[in-house]
């Protein structure tokens, strides 16, 4: 018993690590779900496991893997010409992969493989970004918006650092910031910002939750 809870955590502490990465850039699946996965994927390989080992573990994680495409599957949306969810769905399937080796008590591949997959969703992304920016190219990794916000002028300072702070926080690459004071007391602050079209929406809620805080008069964007 105290091997199978062993287990358990492991896959559970590995799935939200990833999760959490997942989190803090705010993408569609994100703590709970990956540790979900994580933990089911291992609770299915211990469900095949006897006192003389495991019980046709190949094909237990084969069924794994048919389960979690499914789930994958239903994360791939089409905006325009552009398929967006890729890196969501791949990065639940490994999440399945290492849920399957803490199943079967494979400790020490799991957490490597945990480390490259945090790694390589947080490195290569940016280095993707940065690629992308150096050449000048906006192709299916890339989007470009403006984003204005009206707010009082007493409170622009406040705003504009919130403003800019989630943005960057959700992955933007900030182009330009400018205000224009209005004749009514107001400021309409404008930054331009390229992002991955998987952070869009993301980036949307939260500044939502900034203009609710700050009683914003009006908030809109759109593509370049």
């Amino acid at each position: 018993m105290s091997v199978f809870v062993g287990h358990l955590l492991l896959a559970l502490t590995l799935g939200s690590l990833i999760g959490l990465e997942r989190q803090w850039h705010r993408r569609l699946v994100d703590l709970k779900t990956n540790s979900l996965v994580c933990l089911g994927a291992a609770l299915f390989m211990q469900s095949s496991a006897t006192a003389g080992g495991f019980v046709e573990p190949v094909r237990m994680a084969a069924q794994i893997v048919v389960g979690v495409g499914f789930i994958g599957g239903g994360l791939l949306l089409r905006e325009g010409h552009k398929t967006v969810g890729i890196n969501t769905a791949a990065t639940l399937w490994c999440c399945a992969a290492i849920g399957t080796l803490c199943g079967l008590g494979r400790v020490e591949e799991a957490t490597l493989a945990t480390v490259l997959l945090v790694g390589a969703n947080t490195v290569l992304r940016e280095i993707a970004r940065r690629l992308q920016m150096r050449m000048g190219l906006s192709d299916s990794l890339t989007e470009q918006l403006t984003f204005e916000l009206e707010c009082q002028q007493a409170q622009t300072a406040t705003v504009r650092a919130a403003l800019e702070t989630a943005l960057r926080q959700g992955g933007g690459d900030l182009r330009s910031v400018s205000e224009t004071r209005t004749a009514h007391g107001t400021t309409v602050i404008s930054i331009q910002a390229a992002f991955e079209s998987t952070d869009i929406q993301q980036d949307i809620d939260a500044l939502l939750v900034i203009a609710e805080r700050w009683d914003i008069l009006s908030l809109s964007w759109r593509r370049l």
